[in-house]
């Protein structure tokens, strides 16, 4: 983050940089109104590449396609997350869920405190980015199929290894050789790459579990019908799953709108990696960034306390969700540490970005707008963004979550989904952004009232495809987030 604003104090918000090398030229921007333009413009698409390599393990999802496709798919996948659904149906989810991770966490650390010679103020070291990708594993697997992958209680899921591997190769990094296969396919054929194989040895894992939650929803709707009854149901379990099933199978769907069977099985992978790996790096990143600030942790407990919290998981849900300073607190994490850091789109024919800003070219001209190749690049710094210091004032980089309550003019009027860019937005922002922020602050609250944080290591960050934490100085570990913890006494 503070090399990008470098950047910009030196060369301006909009300016051109090299990717993978000197052939490579990219445009990255910061610029409001050509943010705006673009992410809201149908020229632009993500390069081939991009959606080439997110295909290897996402299939067509709607993460991934583009296009009337994308459309068509976001469509179907979109009224799942109405606000109607995630109070009523996902809230007492995500509030069963938190108190099992309290329970739990609760044993793990007086044990560990037992076994420590019955030092009761001795602190408990956990990875709580291992800790809260169990939990929201498990949310998002209750939310969308009505399972519960039960991966809290034991690591033996089928579906948790699987991911769990595939998310060990990515946290390493891409390696040259899964680069040259994306340019170069024949390569995965005569001689894959691990990573390649991991994938390939995961995916029938992930779509086996997909068929058979497709059959039970369908053999479901099968035998109700689509009268009254579905309808009830429906206003009592409305499951992700069941947008891309029963859109499916409704006899009034035209043919040629609806899904095939790898279709929905892609929908479901697409599903479970976004609600299971960055939600669980949101609040991980959360929790980080409140243990190192724990004035701010006092702040947020006090106000958790001083509410009086339904014991009703649906109104407790919606209690929480409406907390001012949890709302700041939460929304600030998500602003200095976004699961996903960038983006990437290709300018699909040549085109004008407008600026909002004067750009001075490199022959001294002053532009208010760039002309764009078709087959251009243009690289969308959500994280860069975030902390610009003309946008969000001379303090971006730091973690602030009165900043809220008096942002500047630009920080107010930029068109980001809940005031950031995290989510992005237009045609491709992400459609779960309020599942996932409700389930941040409920997971977030939850822990808070039960314990308190202190770091334990210096942590570091590394971005590949999602943000990542590492151990300063101990990459070889892999992703890890450990910080003190020990229970909270009223």
């Amino acid at each position: 983050p503070k090399k990008h604003n470098e950047w910009v104090q030196n060369l301006g918000r909009t300016f051109r940089f090299n990717g993978f090398g000197k052939f490579d030229y990219r445009l990255v921007t910061t610029d409001l109104r050509a943010l705006s333009h673009i992410l809201n413009s149908p020229v632009y698409e993500k390069p081939w590449q991009t959606q080439k390599m997110l295909g290897s393990f996402l299939g067509r999802g709607v993460s991934v396609m583009e296009g009337p496709e994308h459309m068509r798919l976001r469509k179907i996948v979109a009224p799942a997350f109405s606000n109607s659904n995630i109070r009523h149906i996902y809230a007492p989810i995500f509030v069963n869920k938190a108190a099992e991770v309290s329970r739990l966490t609760i044993r793990f650390s007086f044990t560990h405190i037992l076994l420590s010679a019955f030092d009761a103020d001795k602190q408990t070291e956990i990875d709580v980015a291992h800790w809260l990708g169990r939990a929201t594993l498990d949310i998002i697997g209750l939310a969308s199929f009505d399972h519960n992958f039960s991966a809290l209680k034991h690591e033996t899921e089928e579906i948790y290894l699987a991911y769990k591997h595939m998310f060990e190769m990515f946290s390493r990094g891409p390696p040259l050789r899964y680069i040259l296969e994306i340019q170069f396919p024949w390569l995965q054929k005569l001689w894959p790459c691990e990573l390649t194989r991991v994938i390939t040895s995961t995916m029938p894992i992930i779509y086996r579990f997909g068929r058979t939650a497709v059959q039970n929803k369908q053999r479901l709707l099968s035998s109700q019908g689509f009268n009254d009854d579905t309808k009830k149901h429906k206003l009592r379990l409305i499951l992700i799953l069941y947008y891309v099933v029963d859109a499916n199978t409704d006899p009034t769907l035209p043919q040629a709108q609806r899904l095939t069977e790898l279709e929905i099985l892609d929908q479901i992978n697409t599903i479970l990696f976004a609600g299971y790996d960055t939600t669980g790096l949101a609040v991980s990143w959360c929790l980080h960034n409140l243990a190192t600030h724990t004035s701010l942790q006092t702040r947020l407990r006090e106000e958790l306390l001083s509410v009086s919290l339904s014991s009703d998981p649906g109104e407790r849900g919606h209690q929480i969700d409406g907390l001012p300073f949890l709302d700041k607190v939460v929304k600030e994490s998500l602003r200095l540490n976004p699961p996903v850091h960038s983006s990437i789109r290709v300018a699909t024919q040549d085109d004008i970005i407008p600026l909002s800003e004067r750009l001075i070219l490199r022959n001294g001209e002053a532009v208010d707008e760039v002309k764009i190749r078709k087959g251009s690049f243009i690289h969308i710094p959500l994280e860069g963004f975030n902390v610009c210091t003309d946008i969000w004032g001379p303090e971006a980089v730091n973690f602030d979550p009165d900043r809220w309550s008096n942002l500047p003019a630009k920080a107010k009027t930029h068109p980001g989904l809940a005031g950031i860019l995290t989510f992005s937005f237009g045609g491709h922002s992400c459609p779960g952004w309020k599942f996932a922020l409700t389930e941040t602050k409920v997971l977030v609250a939850s822990l808070i009232l039960q314990f308190v944080f202190a770091p334990s290591e210096e942590i570091a960050r590394f971005n590949m495809i999602v943000q990542r934490p590492y151990v300063k100085n101990k990459f070889e570990l892999g992703s890890r987030l450990p910080l003190f913890i020990r229970p909270y006494m009223r």
